[in-house]
């Protein structure tokens, strides 16, 4: 290996070297923008606020749609308009792009469903007429007594004796 080769093996390391240190510094700073940003959106910063800073950072740096961060923002702010189908493609864009952490993604999208609202329908029997109208429903209360069940369940020995048995008839 001649001087002027070895010379610029040595240049190319530390190219290499400060390039990577360059990215390193370019990841922190990405990472510490999306922590802000997420700050600020759970501390309920207004949402256009919120995806103009978002857009700013991705116009500066495209990478940053590499970052799990970027992503649960959008999610989170997506999650505001009570909208889980938009969190759930997003959730798939993030996963389809590569972005990571993929766990913690993962995770914020469990939390996010967890806390969704979803409506709960609510069962109630209509009571009907003997015309056929409905009426609003009808709560009866019900008290049964020991004596009240001893009652029901005698039964009238006169009255077993006139029907006709099973096997009389056979």
């Amino acid at each position: 290996m001649t001087s002027l080769q070895r010379k610029k093996v040595v240049e190319s390391h530390w190219t290499v070297i400060a390039e990577e240190e360059n990215r390193s510094e370019l990841v922190e700073k990405v990472n510490q923008t999306l922590s802000q940003y997420l700050k600020q959106i759970n501390e309920d910063c207004p949402s256009e606020n919120c995806l103009q800073s978002l857009q700013t950072l991705i116009e500066s740096a495209p990478k940053a749609k590499q970052f799990a961060r970027y992503w649960i923002c959008l999610a989170q702010l997506e999650q505001r308009k009570g909208s889980v189908h938009n969190v759930m493609a997003i959730y798939e864009q993030a996963i389809k792009i590569g972005a990571q952490p993929a766990d913690e993604l993962r995770l914020t999208l469990v939390d996010i469903l967890k806390n969704a609202k979803t409506p709960k329908k609510q069962h109630v029997a209509m009571n009907k007429t003997e015309d056929g109208a409905q009426e609003g429903p009808k709560l009866e209360l019900l008290c049964v007594t020991e004596q009240s069940v001893s009652e029901r369940n005698k039964v009238d020995l006169a009255d077993t004796e006139q029907r006709p048995s099973i096997e009389k008839s056979v």
